[in-house]
């Protein structure tokens, strides 16, 4: 859970609030300051919609008491500086805590945030000043989305040479650290498939029958295609759980290249759907992306190869064989689904129509790790075919724009307009964000 920790700076003498009628409010004594601030405290409780990420608050008064902030700082994610005077200590004093520092000094009255912080959020990305409870929760939903990932473990379930590749879909596990804070595993594939070869029908039949149950119509796999996709879900639950990732990328051709081939994508789907962000042809860079996404958003996204982008019509299709059933958020209904084979020629997979009308956010990070373009769209229609299994149609608004800004070849998709919020990660974590078509 992130902690924020909230410091209230108030001046040695009385302290004065500048009201939002342009009154100044002046309060002198211990308890009366003491009241005031207690007075405070509670206002902002009431109007966050996540007040139970603050600590107890802590009061600076003079250059002595951020010894107890530096003693803080390590069980800190962030500060929330509550400015009620003007600040009695050096401003370097706060910067050097190395921690996102949230400036405020009153619900739309920022005259001593801004007085004392703004110029250092020009060159520091970890300061922000907030206008109002709003900003503020925006920054703790950002906030929350940096320590997600911070705090997630990547399963990368490939053959040893795609793990030592400097190609597009993989980016460097050293900056991937340094920069979103995600550890990578290495996990060899060959491992994946012996623990799936041992797994027996009875251990994998729950999983099936639960497929089976739940799609509206199966139209070519078989009980026997779809218990040994399940075999495939069983194991990789098993080899995510032991590594204690909450992530996962996986090079999925090579179970393609198997005497009996089996897709992978049932099980994609099913862990996108429990809250675990999978991305298929090891594509560490597409799963970066959706984390990402699915954090910010708290839904699971749907990533796709750029199919076509028509620029006489503004239109990008996005085509690919996995795609959650609860892209409307995790606690909302599943879609319906029907089981179909893979690119027409074995195994199982699911078709989902999507909501038409649905506005979406695409985005897709650089392999650096500096750049991530993005842009909105509106699905305008979805179709059941195979060359991958589902092929969305979307609107967007300046598709030669896009193509000429785009990295990469796949994309991922998210239900709901995400740019304020990647606009404001981005900028925390120090990438460009790049808004296109």
């Amino acid at each position: 859970m992130l902690n924020v920790k909230l410091v209230f700076v108030l001046s040695t003498g009385p302290i004065m609030l500048f009201l939002p009628d342009g009154t100044l409010e002046r309060t002198e004594g211990e308890d009366a300051i003491q009241s005031k601030v207690h007075r405070l405290y509670e206002e902002l409780k009431q109007g966050l919609k996540s007040p139970d990420v603050l600590s107890e608050p802590v009061m600076v008064c003079q250059e002595s008491d951020i010894a107890m902030l530096q003693q803080a700082t390590p069980q800190v994610d962030a500060f929330l500086v509550y400015l009620i005077s003007n600040i009695p200590v050096p401003v370097s004093e706060f910067l050097s805590l190395g921690k996102p520092l949230i400036a405020f000094s009153g619900q739309h009255t920022p005259f001593r945030a801004l007085h004392i912080f703004s110029e250092e959020r020009e060159h520091n990305t970890q300061v922000t000043v907030a206008l109002d409870y709003k900003d503020i929760d925006d920054q703790i939903q950002m906030l929350k989305t940096v320590k997600r990932l911070g705090d997630t473990k990547i399963a990368f379930i490939s053959s040893p040479s795609s793990m030592l590749s400097r190609w597009h879909d993989l980016p460097d596990p050293e900056n991937i650290r340094r920069k979103l804070g995600s550890d990578l595993i290495a996990i060899d594939i060959e491992q994946l498939i012996a623990e799936a070869a041992g797994i027996s029908d009875a251990e994998a039949e729950d999983t099936s029958r639960k497929w089976m149950n739940g799609a509206i119509e199966i139209i070519e796999p078989t009980p026997a295609d779809v218990l040994k996709a399940a075999k495939v879900h069983v194991a990789l639950s098993r080899i995510i759980e032991k590594a204690g990732a909450g992530a996962m990328a996986i090079d999925c051709i090579r179970l393609l290249s198997l005497p009996e081939p089996t897709p992978a994508c049932l099980a994609l789907t099913t862990l996108k759907n429990n809250g675990i962000p999978s991305a298929c042809e090891a594509d560490v860079t597409a799963l970066l992306t959706m984390m990402i996404l699915e954090y910010s958003a708290n839904k699971p996204a749907f990533m796709g190869n750029i199919a076509r982008l028509n620029p006489e019509n503004n239109e990008l299709i996005m085509s690919h064989c996995v795609m959650p059933t609860k892209m409307a958020g995790f606690s909302q209904p599943p879609d319906q689904y029907v089981l179909r084979n893979y690119h027409g020629y074995c195994g199982a997979t699911a078709y989902i129509d999507l909501k038409k009308g649905q506005e979406v956010t695409i985005a897709r990070i650089a392999r650096g790790l500096d750049k991530l373009v993005t842009l909105k769209g509106k699905i305008l229609n979805c179709t059941d075919t195979t060359s991958c299994r589902i092929t969305v149609t979307l609107a967007i608004e300046n598709a030669r724009d896009f193509a000429h800004k785009a990295m990469g070849r796949h994309y991922v998709m998210v239900y709901g307009d995400y740019l304020k919020e990647l606009r404001l990660l981005c900028h925390t974590l120090g990438i460009n964000l790049i808004e296109a078509g």
